[in-house]
């Protein structure tokens, strides 16, 4: 395949020396080279570690293409993706970054981290993604290669940059690298963002292929313990593995690691671990994971640094920038000889410290370790405070010639203060400075990072290229790289180093080394929450453990033995005279009067002191726990996102009217005659413009569904509002509203809001020449005021424009609420407040002239805001809640069957019309199914136009292969791909086993009781009638069936049995039989005998009954073998949980049936969850900072020399002014378990389904307990409070949430008849009214069989509207006889009844009660 690219423009943009791959990587290559040559943008999943990084870098380097690299965490800005604002010479003015200069330049822009960015942030690249355009903060508009052509035929290049607009090159690309979040710490990618991206996951090599390829480079290793070695290492990371919650191994160390084995064979596959997975080999090391070792035969546990003997001689020679010290050392008792890095220092002419070095065995063993992984990386050390870490790094720098410097990390420390930090000089100027680690880097010193554990996992981020790479970009531009890099780089471009240096490009000095130490967050856990799959991929680990008693008192008596030095003669006689006068003082008491003891750091020093001159035995019980500090947990706010009566994602419809059918909508079309623009029944005269590089000019292919869409909006239009498109992402607004402008021939000014957004930002621009402060309109402004850009006057000079523009504001919901409110009174009566002190006002036709600081507003002035809709999973703001009224909404759908179809023909002309009946079948139901809850991700025709665009140029590629664009995402969540997998299997996309055949050789005739035209059981129908599997369901909760659990006999004839209790091998029991095929699931049926379900069976049996599964691609990768002890640790550490929570295995598979119904969406609910919680604990912005982002709101004082012109996101704190404590919400879950329940369960399954519903909510609510307080009330004939969970009492494991299911149906199986639902309501309001707390929330499950004890639904109706109104109140219906829960519904609020049919419907109604209320 060839890809056919430019000349590179500046050599020292492009990646060098990444020229070493193996050949799993060229798949992945061969499919970046694919979405490069179609235009289309990617995102590489895989486990943390260089290989995703190392990929793109190798393609680069391949094809000799530039790149820009952005690191992302959680403190990346606008300004750091787009501009900044820099001071310069008295001078404001803005400097591009990463993702302008790749657009303008033509480069990849590599987004490393993705998942790491807080909310709301880059949705600021969407319009770059998804049209290559982008309105930057300057007043210039990036647009695409192809707008700027055909605005060339109408303007010159000088008009064009006059007006600001420029030319984003063909050639840029963006490539984002991110974990799967379902596994890793981070954010959910937001759907809009997700859309414009084709996904790959990087999967590891084959075990087979990488045993070779050590096996004959790295021949002086013991093939045996290899094998075990790696076997482990896959084992760690197989998906068998991944229940057991271990981090994952880290992939990239495997090859250093061998490379340190290779050289001192006399090593331990223990100790390699102890190198790079010290959780294997610390004394809290998890049973599951220590079995695991045993298994590959791997002793691991509590492990010391015995095996490493002290180092015996070091020897350092070479030029001052280019030193190696030879070392010779023993590790079990076998010599080994290493070449390392030194520093350019000579300590015999340096003072180390003040304090001599006292060698104890421990920490020569632990610098011979540090030696050893000096060898091959940075490194971290692992110790408690006080076990000498300090001292340990100050001796190995002194061994090594290395200078030392110190970055002292802390919790609220931003990700760029690691790498420079912003100051101003004393003229205003903004300068930025290296800090520590980058001069460290520069020089070839030894930097020492104090206390990574303080640091958020996210500014981690900032280290990864440095650390596996030694390459890095700064924020002033600069970039770092490798020694041999920059040489190679030197020979490409035949530039000196000087030269480069002018260029902002500089060596790494080959010497520096990073180390960092590391203290417990917990002490229960030691460093098992710090070590992270994250944290393991950057660092091979040193852990330092305590000093022993002996050493504790060597240590001590060397070091106080000479304290009498330290005393002067005239001390000695103060202390004399004063026991003179007072012969009762205490000498102890005296001597650290004198020596100020109180004041030293070590308080364990005084006691030495006392035990060396007074000969006491206290040394030898001297407290272990005087360093130990104590650490606390920060209380931060939470606060919820407020959730709308907009449907997530209905169709648009109005009172009186029905919907169009599909054949209606093919008759609507969009066309322009006389000057008049028709679009279905609506028209509108067309009006001249001069400005036609504003009019948007883009590739739109029209649906039936569209075009409708936009005669309503020419409707509203006509009639002058203001419009709102609303919908999930990919449905097509930004199309709509550019080909609905397109039409109409009206410029178009384009805003894009997002977090950082600012009401000044919003309305004026400032900016700064020559020490003046100037403001200047920012698109809101100029569209609603004037014309045209080609006519610049000053806005308070104009007093009328011709022509009015459009302004379409993108990613409406991502900006703050209370900053997009400010356009209310704009919206409302056309007025406004300008920061600047000006006022817009409406337009008036009168001829006075308007005041300076008034602005008319055009007539024709119009807004169009698009916006996803609120709720999970979008990560927007209620936008809607705050404006939704003032605007003509639009809801935005996907298209429909035949909409899509036509619009997928035009993209994929040489698509056979069976593959896009296939995808677009698929589709449809998957968005079906997320509307259901089922799935968490809302898939768009955006992807779907993707998958054809791919096939469409790729032709040969197979339609499996092509998908995997979309749900490569999805690969690291099972529910989630089991459901796709099935999807994508019923409509033909992915292949499946074939249905098991036999034969039968029949001598004669025989009779057919039915005949019908014969179909291939492996072919799918693609009609509405499709055949399916059959699915029966059996609910049966009779404990008295049970017996002693037993194998049953076995069947001679082979046939399958389902339930009975007799028959071994069975799988449940179905009510009938029908004539196809069925697969049973036995919710809780089935009892005793051994079988595929059931309540009582020992075990599964599985008698060879055909079960269909699809393979698995990434399975592959891990040898069947390490699979299965993997599974067997697995299966061994779940025994161990049953007997910890004293559970029967019997109980646990009935548990786990109930949990397969429902866990999917005990998934879907805990996201939710974390989505309101991670909204509550958002950081603020907090002003007048001396180091952070430029506050746009401070540039006077920036120019006159203040230095606190900077702004931070920092989280707020308990103790702040104004901080608002948040109580817990109160949740109360009333549950009818009466009789009705279980004696209509067999006719609508209503007790199973509130079963259900009780299960899905207790595995969901339980993380976040200390946020949602909630407990669980029956009510039956009986009685009016049963207490199924109660505040004080959590279900705590499966064992005790299953005996609430049993008790359950045990009650409504043998209470008397009789209702007290309304009785229990009244009750539970009255207690939930006396709760302290932010928010109470009642919700009420029942059988909606009120009517047969005279119920009237006004009674009902009045018992939810309690004359307090601080509860809020919610009924679910979840079953009827008739129709009649519907009668009762339209009965009820509106809003606040629901009918729950299907257990699959109650997610969703769940999500919208609880982020309905939960604020």
């Amino acid at each position: 395949m060839v890809c056919c690219r430019k000349k590179y423009a500046s050599p020292y943009a492009l990646s060098i020396g990444k020229s070493s791959y193996d050949r799993n990587a060229i798949l992945d290559l061969q499919w970046l080279m694919k979405k490069d040559c179609i235009n289309q943008d990617a995102y590489l999943l895989g486990q943390p570690g260089r290989r995703r990084r190392d990929l793109v870098m190798l393609y680069l380097e391949l094809s000799e293409q530039e790149y820009e690299y952005l690191a992302i965490t959680r403190d990346t800005t606008e300004a750091d993706i787009k501009q900044r604002r820099e001071i310069c010479s008295g001078n404001a003015r803005y400097v591009d970054q990463a993702a302008v200069r790749a657009a303008l330049n033509g480069r990849f822009l590599i987004l490393d981290g993705v998942e790491q960015a807080e909310r709301n942030v880059l949705p600021i690249v969407n319009n770059l993604l998804e049209n290559r355009e982008m309105q930057l903060e300057d007043g210039r508009l990036l647009v695409s290669s192809r707008r700027y052509s055909a605005l060339l035929e109408k303007h010159s290049e000088d008009e064009l940059q006059k007006l600001g607009i420029c030319k984003v090159d063909d050639r840029f690309r963006v490539v984002a690298l991110g974990l799967p979040v379902s596994r890793y710490r981070g954010h959910s990618l937001d759907p809009p963002l997700r859309s414009r991206f084709q996904a790959r996951l990087v999967a590891l090599p084959r075990f087979q292929d990488l045993f070779n390829h050590f096996n004959m480079t790295y021949s002086s290793i013991p093939i045996e313990r290899l094998s075990r070695f790696l076997a482990f290492v896959y084992a760690i990371l197989s998906e068998e593995s991944s229940q057991l919650q271990f981090p994952d191994f880290p992939f990239d160390h495997v090859d250093h690691l061998t490379q340190l084995w290779h050289d001192c064979p006399s090593l331990t596959a223990e100790n390699l671990l102890q190198f790079s997975y010290p959780l294997a080999s610390s004394s809290d090391a998890p049973r599951p994971l220590l079995d695991l070792c045993k298994a590959f035969d791997l002793q691991c546990g509590k492990q010391n640094l015995s095996a490493f003997e002290p180092i015996k001689e070091i020897s350092i020679s070479g030029p001052a920038d280019d030193r190696t010290a030879s070392v010779q050392l023993s590790v079990h008792n076998n010599s080994c000889n290493l070449t390392v890095r030194a520093g350019n220092l000579n300590y015999e002419s340096v003072e180390f410290g003040t304090n001599e070095y006292v060698s104890t065995i421990h920490f020569e063993q632990a610098l011979t370790a540090m030696t050893m992984a000096h060898r091959l990386h940075d490194f971290c050390l692992l110790g408690q405070r006080g076990c000498g870490k300090s001292t340990l790094i100050e001796r190995f720098a002194r061994l090594f010639n290395y200078e030392v410097v110190s970055l002292m990390l802390y919790e609220d420390m931003n990700s760029r203060d690691l790498l420079q930090q912003r100051r101003m000089k004393p003229n205003g100027d903004t300068v930025w400075e290296n800090s520590p680690l980058v001069n460290a880097a520069l020089n070839g010193y030894l930097c020492v990072l104090d206390g990574i554990h303080t640091l958020h996992y996210s500014a981690l981020n900032m280290l990864q290229r440095l650390i596996h790479d030694r390459e890095l970009t700064l924020c002033d531009g600069s970039r770092l790289m490798s020694q041999e890099r920059f040489e190679l780089l030197q020979a490409k471009t035949g530039l000196s180093a000087k030269e480069l240096n002018d260029k902002n490009i500089f060596p790494i000095h080959r010497s520096f080394r990073i180390v960092a130490t590391a203290e417990p967050t917990q002490e229960a856990d030691s460093f098992r929450s710090f070590l992270t799959s994250e944290v393991l991929a950057l660092f091979l680990f040193v852990r330092v453990d305590s000093l022993n008693a002996e050493e504790e008192k060597q240590l001590l008596l060397k070091k106080m033995i000479s304290l009498a030095s330290s005393l002067s003669s005239r001390q000695l006689l103060r202390i004399l005279k004063r026991l003179e006068h007072f012969p009762s003082d205490s000498i102890p008491n005296l001597v650290h009067k004198t020596c100020l003891s109180r004041y030293t750091a070590f308080r364990m020093l005084r006691i030495a002191a006392q035990c060396c001159l007074f000969k006491t035995d206290s040394c030898l019980s001297l407290p272990r726990n005087l360093f130990l500090v104590t650490w606390s947990m920060r209380v931060s706010a939470r606060s919820q996102l407020t959730q709308t009566s907009l449907k997530a994602t209905g169709k648009a419809s109005y009172p009186g009217s029905k919907s169009p059918t599909t054949k209606d909508i093919f008759y609507v079309s969009a066309c322009v005659k006389d000057n008049v623009l028709q679009i279905g029944n609506a028209r509108i005269q067309l009006e001249p413009s001069s400005d036609h590089a504003l009019i948007p000019d883009i590739v739109f292919y029209d649906s039936p569904q569209h075009v409708r869409i936009m005669e309503d909006m020419l409707k509203d239009y006509i009639l002058g509002e203001h419009l709102l498109l609303m919908g999930n992402q990919g449905v097509g607004k930004n199309k709509i509203a550019d080909r609905f402008l397109q039409l109409l021939g009206k410029p178009r000014q384009y805003i894009q809001l997002h977090r950082d957004t600012t009401v000044q930002s919003l309305t004026v621009q400032t900016t700064v020449q020559d020490g003046v402060l100037h403001f200047e309109d920012s698109p809101l402004v100029f569209a609603a005021c004037f014309a045209s850009r080609l006519h610049w006057v000053k806005l308070f000079q104009v007093k009328a424009a011709k022509y009015g523009h459009v302004l379409v504001v993108d990613e409406a919901d991502k900006a703050p609420t209370n900053v997009i409110c400010i356009l209310r009174t704009l919206l409302e009566n056309g007025s406004m407040f300008l920061p600047d002190g000006r006022r817009i006002v409406p337009y008036s036709a009168a001829d006075e002239p308007l005041k300076d600081e008034i602005i008319g507003m055009h007539p024709k002035f119009r807004m169009i805001f698009l916006a996803n809709r609120p709720g999970f999973p979008f990560l927007g703001n209620n936008f809607f809640a705050v404006l939704g009224d003032l605007l003509a909404c639009h809801a935005i759908d996907n298209p429909d069957f035949e909409s899509e179809m036509e619009m997928l023909r035009q993209y994929g002309s040489n698509v056979p019309e069976s593959v896009l009946v296939k995808l677009t079948a698929a589709f449809n139901e998957l968005r079906t199914l997320a509307d259901r809850g089922s799935l968490e991700y809302p898939y768009s025709t955006r992807e779907l136009v993707n998958i054809v665009r791919h096939l469409q140029i790729y032709p040969g590629d197979s339609l499996s292969s092509a998908v995997r664009n979309v749900f490569d995402f999805d690969r690291f969540s099972p529910q989630a791909l089991q459901l796709i997998k099935r999807v994508l299997v019923k409509h033909g996309i992915l292949d499946a086993p074939k249905p098991k055949t036999d034969c039968t050789v029949i001598t004669g005739p025989i009779y057919l009781q039915k005949h019908g035209k014969a179909v291939a059981e492996d072919y799918w129908l693609t009609e509405t009638d499709t055949t399916r599997d059959l699915f029966i369901e059996k609910f049966d909760f009779d404990l008295s069936k049970l017996s002693s659990p037993k194998h049953g006999q076995v069947d001679p004839t082979g046939s399958p049995h389902v339930g009975g209790s007799t028959y071994a091998g069975g799988t449940g029991d179905p009510q009938s039989f029908a004539p196809q095929q069925m697969a049973s699931i036995v919710i809780l049926g089935g009892y005793n005998t051994a079988g595929l379900g059931g309540v009582g069976g020992p075990y599964r049996l599985d008698s060879g009954h055909p079960v269909y599964q699809l393979p698995d691609h990434v399975k592959e990768q891990v040898p069947e073998e390490i699979r299965r002890k993997a599974r067997e640790v697995a299966q061994r550490a779940f025994k161990e949980r049953l007997r910890e929570i004293r559970m029967s295995e019997f109980d646990a598979e009935t548990y786990d049936s109930l949990m397969k119904q429902v866990g999917k969406h005990v998934d879907y609910l805990k996201q939710v969850m974390q989505g309101l919680q991670a909204r509550g604990k958002e950081r603020r912005w907090v002003r007048h900072q001396t180091s952070g982002d430029f506050d746009e709101g401070k540039v006077v004082e920036g120019i006159t020399g203040e230095h606190n012109v900077y702004r931070r996101r920092l989280e707020q704190r308990i103790d702040d002014v104004g901080y608002l404590q948040r109580k817990p919400k109160r949740l109360r879950v009333l549950v009818d378990v009466s009789a009705s329940m279980y004696r209509f369960n067999g006719y609508d399954m209503r007790l199973k389904r509130s079963m259900e519903s009780c299960l899905m909510l207790m595995e969901a609510l339980s993380p976040f307990v200390d946020r949602i307080q909630y407990d669980i009330i029956g009510h039956s004939g009986e009685q009016d409070h049963i207490n199924l969970v109660t505040l004080d009492h959590q279900p705590q494991n499966p064992k005790e949430r299953l005996d609430i299911l049993k008790y359950m149906v045990a009650h409504s199986q043998f209470c008397y008849s009789g209702d007290s639902t309304l009785s229990a309501m009244t009750k539970s309001i009255s207690e939930l009214s006396s709760c302290d707390a932010d928010e109470r929330l009642l919700i009420v499950f029942s059988d909606a069989n009120l009517s047969r004890y005279g119920i009237a639904p006004s009674e009902f109706c009045r018992a939810m509207n309690p004359s307090n109104d601080n509860v809020s109140v919610y009924a679910i219906f979840m079953g009827s006889i008739g129709d009649e829960a519907v009668r009762l519904r339209k009965e009820l609020p509106i809003g606040r009844s629901f009918v729950c049919r299907e257990t699959t419907e109650l997610p969703e109604i769940v999500r919208q009660i609880l982020t309905s209320n939960i604020d």
